[in-house]
């Protein structure tokens, strides 16, 4: 279950923080039937947000996935997940930009605000090098990111469940992401 600030143009902004909190489930579904009667039992429960895995996205459909939960009233908060700048995920520098590409446009088009970047470890690299790898896959992705309105997300912690998805930065990995000076990267 994920918690976090509501920002949609729909939301007050005036309003205290406790009022802008919003819950997201995660998405179990990953055929449309299933989909359909999840999406039912979410909106008896009034749950307004759920945070979908890509895998998902690509069994269900992007079409299908937003035409049922919209006619529940649920929005997608969070898409998750994209990244690996490092190459610990097996994926070179160029194609884990392209993957974080294609996955904005993806959230995007779900009405998702926010997607999961997972940078990869240090691996082989320098702490330097590692560093500014991931800062340079951050910043190249920032315009597109911008431009559809989503912000990323890095993790302060492992969301594969091993070490190889998780950068750890010297210091905090909060202070490293408030250091990146951008309000579309977010840990």
């Amino acid at each position: 279950m994920d918690v976090f600030l509501e920002d949609s143009p729909s939301v007050d902004r005036t309003s205290s923080a406790i009022a802008r909190l919003a819950v997201a489930r995660p998405l179990q579904s990953f055929t449309a039937d299933d989909l359909i009667a999840e999406a039912w039992r979410l909106q008896k429960l009034h749950v307004r947000h759920v945070a979908v895995r890509r895998q998902q996205v690509n069994v269900i459909g992007e079409h299908t996935l937003r035409h049922v939960l919209d006619d529940h009233g649920i929005r997608v908060s969070c898409l998750g997940f994209a990244g690996g700048f490092t190459g610990a995920l097996g994926l070179s520098y160029q194609n884990a930009v392209s993957d974080v590409l294609k996955a904005i446009d993806v959230a995007a088009e779900l009405g998702a605000g926010r997607i999961v970047i997972v940078p990869g470890e240090r691996g082989t690299h320098t702490y330097r090098h590692a560093e500014r790898t991931i800062r340079d896959g951050l910043g190249d992705c920032l315009e597109s990111a911008r431009a559809h309105q989503v912000r990323l997300l890095v993790p302060t912690d492992t969301v594969l469940g091993g070490p190889s998805d998780c950068f750890r930065p010297q210091r905090s990995l909060l202070q490293w992401v408030d250091d990146l000076r951008c309000d579309t990267i977010r840990a």
